[in-house]
């Protein structure tokens, strides 16, 4: 880990960084702006949420139509088999890069986004299988895939948490090391 933390610097970081913003501020919305073109209406896909039901599953799949229901399947069979690399490499590399010279195993936190890639990507399988099986999946189908949503995204969360509070404590100890 201390071989990762040395080449966890801006030259990993900061790439890593712009195809983030790519991803946030170009390829999803414009997919987004598809679905919900060819849905009529505003759709939230199942990744953005935290939570859902069979029933929610049902309404989102069924207003999308058929070709709402394809970019989607593009989406979270191309788009979104990138994307948590990206997430998770940055996160990981920014954790890396905020314990460098702390003397505690802090830089185990950096374990969390590789949690949450784990999650994204059996989420995504689930997603598709979803998408494919449509309307003819179960219960227990959907069920699988929120539990799988749920988890990316408390993984997500933690990570987040753990970048911001790294940060400020970098910054307390600056701060206390200046005076």
């Amino acid at each position: 880990m201390k071989k990762l933390q040395q080449i966890a610097n801006w030259k990993i970081i900061l790439p890593l960084f712009i195809f983030f913003g790519i991803f946030n501020f170009y390829l999803f919305p414009k997919y987004q702006q598809i679905i919900d073109e060819q849905a009529h209406e505003p759709i939230v896909i199942l990744d953005a949420l935290f939570d859902y039901g069979k029933s929610d599953v049902d309404n989102l799949l069924e207003a999308m139509g058929e070709e709402g229901r394809k970019t989607y399947l593009f989406m979270s069979g191309i788009i979104d088999s990138v994307y948590p690399l990206i997430y998770g490499f940055l996160f990981f590399f920014i954790i890396l890069n905020l314990t460098k010279k702390m003397e505690n195993k802090a830089y185990l936190l950096a374990v969390l986004p590789i949690i949450a890639v784990f999650f994204d990507y059996i989420e995504n399988k689930y997603i598709i299988k979803l998408i494919n099986k449509y309307p003819n999946y179960t219960s227990h189908d959907v069920e699988i895939t929120s539990m799988l949503t749920q988890g990316k995204w408390i993984f997500v969360f933690l990570s987040v948490v753990t970048i911001l509070i790294l940060f400020l404590t970098k910054i307390i100890l600056f701060l206390k090391k200046e005076n």
